[in-house]
Order: C-alpha cells, then structure tokens, then sequence
C-alpha cells in the first residue's frame, strides 16, 4: 500500500531511524523499481515527492528543509485549522511564569475536515463498525441500566446521531530518555468508534514539553478545548454534520496510564498464554504451571471477549465477561499470595504486584454486569498506544518546536490513515 511505505518513510524519519537524505534516497528507488516494471506513480503522491527532495538528491544538505516542508504542506492539504491558544508555561532558565501561544488543532476544524472527506469516512471514524443503529442500541440501553444517564434531558429521537466525545492525556517519554525529554500529548475522540486504529480512535488536540508545564498549564488548555467541544455540540452553528443527523457531547475523560506499547503487550499477552497452555500440556506440570495459565488465560479470554462483543452487553455476555474477568483477579491474586510467602532467592519471589490498575478493573466488571455497557468501549488499550507514536513522531524534533513540529508531522500521517481508511471504504461498496 503505498500510504503505509509513505507512513513509514515519515515515522522513521521523525523516530531519528532514517535521515531526510536516506528518506529521499529510498523514495527515488521505489518510484525508479515502480517505472521498471511498467507502474506509474502520481505527482500528487506523497512517495514522488519525497523523491523530489533537494533537487532529486544532488543537493544532500536541503533534504531537511525539503522533507519538513513536503511534510507541512501535505498535512495542511486537509485543510484543518492549526489555532494558537493562550496557555501558561513555564521557563526552567529564570524560574518564572509567563504566557505563551500554544499551537492547537481545532476540534471543530478537524472534524469539519473529516465531513468534507465524505459522510462515510465521518461515520465510520466517530460512529464505527455498528453505525447508527448500534449508537440506538447503546443510548436507549443506557438510559435503562447507566447510572450516568438515566436523568439525562436529552429527546430520544437524538439517539441515532449522538456522538460521546472523550478527552484523553498522557505523557511519554520522546526526544531524550530523561523527564526532561517527555511530551504532554492531549487528544479526543468518540467513544463508538473503540474498534479503530489507534490512529484513527484518538485525535490529537496538542503537544508540549514536560518541563514546561506549570500548575495552570493543564487548565489554560482545558478552557480551549471546552470551548472547541461546546461549538462542535451547539445545535444553533450550521456544523455541516447536522445534516447527516449527528450531534456530539462530552462525555468523558480518560488518561494517564504508563503502558506505551499497549497494543503490543495485548499480542504478547495471547503468545505467554499460548506457552502457557503449552507448558501445562507437559507430564511434569506442577500446581504452579496450572495458576499461572489460568491466570494468563482468564486475561486473555476477557480481553476477546471485549473485541468480539458490541457496544451493548446481553446478559450472558456479561455474566461470562465478569466470570473471565473475576477469574483472573482471583488467580492473579493468588499468586501475589504466594509471591510474598517466597524468601530468598527463589521462583515467584517479588512477582504479581498488585496495582491500582487491578481495582478499577474490578470496577468495571461490576459496572458491565449493571449497565450492560462492553467495558472495551473506554478501555485505553489503543489510547495508550496513540501516544506512543505520537511521542514517536516528537522524536528528534528541537524542544523549542515541538508542539508545532509534532503537529505538522501528525497531520501528515493521520492523513495517510484517512486516506487508506477512505479506499477501504470504497472497495465495500
């Protein structure tokens, strides 16, 4: 596909894995290997312009300014609206205060450009897989089982249409391996379309550096964004998505989990209970071999169960998520009960920390059995995995241009996600 060799031209390039020059180097070779075999790649193609780069390579030392600004301009093509927002930071050279203007993409602005894309990239991007009638499904389930919702004011003609947004933030280590080299990534997103990409579930609001955050930092940027999500759901502004017959609303906030590689420790997860299952298979399988397995494999049949299930639970799926879920609570449990009974330097000492993560866990098992509400709906498994590449894509970028470099080059490959979801689209019809 060529939007995932363009993407992965610009994500090595901006994790530092590849210089501007190897960029346009690569580039040219692939467009040069398309010609020899009788393919023709378009001038508006991302790869051909990257080939293009410091005059097709006879200039080196332009490639960086070349590729930044290719960069800039694709990403700007969507024409979404780069605002600067008053935001209180702080200066670790003279210790003080001070107001800065803080690059923002705007909400409104970018799903505006996500309409223009076409109504179905819009609906399958905040609506997902289930569309409209599963938004039905879930609101008129919450306004029966959810706590959350059952006073909400709201005419159940509305319920096809209404989009939850959610607000999300964490920081991840970026352009040094050091606190002094985090970025503060804060980004949005619908909580129906759970079963995205990560790329496409969460949408970045901005980026700052760690060390310039002060107390009113968080606030200055929350009065922006709140601002931005009571326009996009004010049903006196023409928003072009009233005509499709959506309505947004804030809903929740989500964040600060340490687990970067998200999507990655899930695969992982599936593979250890494999090997798991495997080692209990053996003649010599001990008591242990069988806790940790259960363990493993109760995590892992939750976690298929909020994947293959939809946004509204039946009961039954809900008995048996709970069931999976407590099981591996109670196994984990366990074990860090034998964890501690272990002295010296023995097998299983200082292993299954229990963590507060264990508890909202819990929680939310409980919570499903009531509202009937699927807990993978506001999990930040691909959140988590969100900002990790955007902490990727901050990579190598100066500490004094990171908020408007990150964004630029966040836009160009949220673009190529776009675009290839958009083909996907048409090859359903």
């Amino acid at each position: 596909d060529p939007e995932d060799f363009a993407e992965l031209l610009v994500a090595n390039y901006a994790a530092g894995k590849s210089s501007a020059a190897s960029v346009q180097v690569t580039a040219d070779r692939a467009v040069k290997w398309s010609a020899s075999i009788g393919g023709k790649v378009a001038g508006k193609d991302l790869v051909w312009k990257f080939s293009k780069l410091a005059a097709s390579g006879k200039h080196p030392q332009n490639s960086e300014r070349d590729l930044q600004a290719a960069v800039r301009k694709f990403g700007l093509k969507m024409n979404v609206k780069i605002e600067e927002a008053p935001v209180r930071l702080y200066n670790p050279s003279t210790e003080t205060i001070y107001e800065a203007k803080l690059p923002m993409i705007c909400p409104v602005s970018f799903a505006t450009a996500i309409w223009r894309e076409g109504p179905d990239l819009f609906e399958s991007i905040f609506m997902g897989a289930e569309g409209k009638a599963g938004a039905q499904r879930f609101w008129t389930n919450a306004r029966e089982n959810a706590s959350w919702f059952k006073a909400a004011a709201i005419p159940e003609s509305s319920y096809p249409g209404l989009l939850p947004i959610y607000l999300y933030g964490d920081d991840v280590d970026a352009y040094r391996n050091s606190e002094s080299g985090a970025v503060s990534a804060i980004g949005w997103g619908c909580d129906f379309g759970y079963k995205n990409e990560a790329m496409l579930q969460t949408l970045l609001l901005c980026v700052y550096a760690e060390y310039t955050a002060c107390e009113h930092t968080h606030d200055d940027i929350m009065l922006y964004a709140c601002e931005k999500f009571k326009q996009m759901a004010d049903p006196h502004i023409n928003h072009p998505w009233h005509f499709g017959g959506f309505k947004f609303m804030l809903c929740s906030c989500r964040g600060d989990l340490k687990w970067i590689n998200a999507i990655n420790g899930k695969r992982v997860s599936f593979w250890l209970a494999d090997i798991c299952v495997q080692r209990l298979q053996r003649k010599d399988a001990t008591n242990l071999d069988e806790l940790i397995s259960t363990c493993m494999w109760s995590y892992c049949a939750m976690l298929r169960e909020f994947d293959v299930c939809g946004m509204v639970l039946t009961t039954e799926q809900a008995a048996l998520l709970h069931k999976y879920g407590s099981l591996h609570l109670l196994s984990y449990a366990y074990l860090r009960k034998l964890s501690s009974q272990t002295v010296r330097k023995q097998f299983l000492r200082s292993s299954f920390c229990i963590i507060p993560k264990h508890h909202f866990l819990q929680h939310a098992l409980d919570e499903s059995m009531d509202s009937l509400i699927n807990p993978g709906v506001y999990n930040l498994l691909a959140a988590e995995s969100w900002v990790g590449s955007i902490g990727r894509i901050s990579r190598k970028v100066h500490r004094l241009k990171v908020s408007t470099r990150t964004i630029e080059r966040y836009l160009c490959v949220v673009r190529l996600h776009l675009t290839r979801q958009k083909n996907r689209l048409r090859r359903q019809v």
